[in-house]
């Protein structure tokens, strides 16, 4: 009998042995935020088009090399797993997608999460039944039931906190492929969040009312209590990805949230309660849509009302104004001295590409907004932004007033009834893709940036790596509703730089780029790059008797080559390519006018077969050929 217990004791202890082991974590965002260090990945939010799939917009945005789409230069994506989504899908529904997201070079992804099954054919109701106001709860039922069970049924989280379920599946699933989860999509929207201290309703002296947050319908505390869950499940699955708050728009919000617990009972500190709000998030993740925020505007009393300054410059100023009143709003709470320091990001920004009302807007004003306002946003510590959005949702002659404002923000015209591949470029999404080719990879560096000595008309910013520098430079505006801007910059001479290839803010469609030396350099309010890259071909160095060189790089080529060319005076210029008996193939320049000066220009050789070729430079006055091998 003993040796029969004794293998019933054993039995039962090995089985107990078998049951999985939960140990939650011991942390909150009060006593670490991980540091993020990689490179702003100029990144752009997702959307649904009709006629489209996933994976054709995100060969659009980021470009697939293999099917020879040139994309935006995107390298991130700003995107959506809502619960009620995989819950009628399937939680892996889209893990292929994110995989060939990657192999794109997408990563560091932010995700909205949130929003609760509410029916369907699968008969499935997570949504919260009760109404706190006229209008019913957005969140989610059960959040405050316990959000761990220690593995009762298989899973670490208590399966009836459907919140908690949803992301413990949906984390495991997409583990490593988002890198920010941010906790529903503007969660403070309302005509309420703006008003100051000691007026009416004002979310500073008291708590916002649930019905003047129409994105959640629902006390401030329960918001507070879904970042807690988020944080606790998500730090739980994936401890290297950052949980965000936001996309939000009010300081006042913010403060409500860092001034409360998730206590239902009005926000207590208590031992279920212990924690404020702050704790429950790494990234302070708001939006800046400079054209309605009122930033490029101030009260004159000498002439009795706003005094409007709508530019691109001011614009810019006001992604940063935004970020201070944040800041100040986090230090009166101790983040950034008793507590660590928040991530930044912004998920969503842009203006319109046309003015409507007193709304600044336009072609020009946008094109130059999206350039300057990546290169301010590294310049002030933000990790990454996400441009509101891949194309537009209307015509741009459609848009009558300010309703239509938001719907002209893409980087490409309208998708609507355009069939995938077939997509419209916009002026903005051209600009875009030259800013992300000269930057993409390289970091900010704002030592260097200081020793330009910008001055007052000029703004820019140095980008660095492996000890290369490029410098993005622009004429700063200052005149209302106006992009016209002229100013000429030389570069100290401590700086050693001598010889520098320019690139105007339409390079990537147009191929061009000049060689130029580093001083008396030309300026508008459109930023151009300048790369210090040590190989450029200066003018100096040209034959004067023979008026043109020719050159190719690399060569053999096999998809891209970079043409090389030299010329002594102002004429018009074409580039033709010829197979090895001469039989003439295609024009890669026809009849472009330049001026006396250096040129690259990027030549896409995938069309052609492997063989030698020749290519011949040719003006009114001279000509010049030159051998060029392609291989497969």
């Amino acid at each position: 009998m003993k040796t029969k217990h004794l293998t019933i004791c054993l039995v039962l202890l090995s089985l107990n042995c078998l049951k999985p082991s939960f140990a939650q974590i011991n942390f909150t965002a009060n006593d670490k935020v991980p540091a993020y260090n990689n490179n702003f990945l100029y990144g752009i939010g997702g959307d649904y088009y009709e006629g489209w799939n996933d994976e054709q917009l995100a060969e659009i945005s980021a470009g697939a090399p293999l099917k020879k789409i040139p994309g935006l230069g995107v390298a991130s994506l700003r995107l959506a797993l809502f619960e009620y989504f995989l819950e009628y899908w399937g939680y892996n529904i889209r893990v292929n997608t994110f995989k060939y997201y990657e192999s794109l070079g997408i990563k560091d992804n932010a995700c909205i999460i949130g929003y609760p099954i509410e029916g369907t054919d699968k008969n499935i109701f997570h949504r919260e039944k009760k109404s706190y106001c006229e209008k019913r709860s957005e969140l989610f039922e059960n959040m405050y039931t316990d959000i761990w069970d220690g593995g009762a049924n298989g899973t670490p989280v208590n399966d009836q906190n459907y919140y908690a379920l949803y992301l413990y599946k949906m984390v495991n699933a997409y583990k490593g492929k988002i890198k920010f989860w941010g906790v529903w999509n503007e969660p403070d929207l309302s005509g309420k969040g703006w008003l100051p201290k000691g007026q009416a309703g004002n979310w500073w002296d008291s708590n916002p009312l649930p019905c003047d947050m129409p994105n959640i319908n629902t006390p401030i505390f329960n918001y507070i209590r879904l970042l807690r869950i988020s944080y606790e499940v998500i730090k739980y699955v994936d401890p290297q990805s950052y949980v965000s708050i936001g996309g939000i728009g009010y300081p006042s919000f913010l403060d409500a949230v860092l001034r409360n617990t998730d206590n239902p009972d009005n926000g207590k500190v208590s031992n279920a309660y212990p924690l404020k709000g702050g704790a429950y998030f790494d990234v302070l993740d708001y939006h800046s849509y400079p054209h309605v925020e009122g930033n490029m505007r101030f009260w004159d009393n000498s002439i009795g009302g706003f005094k409007y300054i709508r530019h691109s410059d001011e614009a810019i100023k006001s992604i940063s104004k935004k970020k201070d009143e944040f800041t100040e709003v986090l230090a009166k709470y101790g983040y950034g001295s008793t507590y660590p320091q928040k991530v930044w990001t912004i998920t969503e920004s842009n203006i319109p590409r046309k003015m409507t009302g007193e709304d600044y807007g336009g072609e020009v004003a946008q094109r130059n907004f999206i350039v300057k306002g990546a290169i301010h946003c590294q310049r002030n510590g933000i990790s990454q932004w996400y441009i509101y959005q891949t194309a537009d949702r209307m015509k741009i002659e459609d848009v009558k007033d300010m309703n239509g404002e938001f719907a002209v923000m893409g980087l490409y015209n309208t998708l609507k009834g355009v069939q995938p591949y077939n997509q419209v470029i916009n002026t903005t999404g051209i600009a875009h893709k030259t800013m992300s080719d000269a930057l993409l990879g390289k970091t900010i560096d704002l030592a260097r940036t200081a020793q330009l000595n910008l001055g007052d008309k000029i703004d820019g910013a140095a980008f660095v790596k492996d000890g290369k520098y490029t410098y993005a430079l622009w004429a700063k505006t200052n005149t209302d509703k106006s992009e016209v801007a002229s100013a000429t910059y030389s570069f100290p001479a401590s700086l050693g730089i001598t010889s520098l290839e320019r690139r105007n803010w339409d390079q990537s469609k147009t191929k061009l780029s000049t060689n130029i030396n580093s001083s008396n350099i030309s300026l508008s309010s459109e930023p151009i790059f300048l790369i210090d890259n040590n190989t450029a071909i200066a003018t100096e160095d040209i034959l004067e008797n023979n008026k043109i060189q020719l050159d190719f790089f690399p060569n053999p080529a096999q998809d891209l080559c970079n043409i090389k060319f030299s010329i002594y005076q102002n004429e018009p210029l074409t580039i033709s390519i010829y197979d090895s008996k001469g039989v003439f193939i295609t024009n890669v320049i026809e009849n472009m006018n330049t001026t006396s000066g250096s040129y690259n220009y990027e030549w896409n050789t995938s069309g052609l077969t492997s063989g030698i070729y020749q290519c011949k430079l040719s003006t009114p006055s001279f000509s010049i050929s030159k051998k060029i091998s392609v291989i497969k």
